[in-house]
């Protein structure tokens, strides 16, 4: 519509070139915080599913592990056209999600008093 390929030259066209750093800001620290909260619900989920396998780690090793082996990588890649079928996967995943949850709900698993 506009004719640019990327949001800062959208951004330039819109607001100015001098302001274009504030776009620059919030997609570093939304980014940033994202990865941060990977790491959190990462670490709580595999810190207590690794014991019932064998494997003992604290929550901060789980961190450190995930932030290193998983988050890293694909922080550094430059084109993510190779993530593009997690797309569809992730939709999959939140339509099988609320399909199962209001199958739940009809069929009476959620009432305050299942037993009545």
């Amino acid at each position: 519509l506009t004719g640019h390929s990327n949001f800062r030259d959208l951004w330039s066209y819109a607001f100015g070139k001098s302001s274009a750093y504030v776009l620059d800001f919030a997609i570093f620290f939304q980014c940033f915080l994202s990865s941060v909260i990977y790491c959190g619900l990462l670490s709580d989920i595999f810190s207590a599913l690794l014991p019932m396998v064998g494997y003992s780690f604290s929550r901060s090793a789980v961190i450190t592990i995930f932030g290193i082996v998983v988050l890293l990588p694909l922080c550094l890649i430059r084109n993510l056209a190779a993530l593009g079928f997690t797309s569809i996967l992730g939709l999959v995943a939140v339509l099988y999600t609320a399909i199962f949850i209001t199958y739940r709900s009809i069929d009476g698993t959620y009432a305050l008093d299942p037993m009545g």
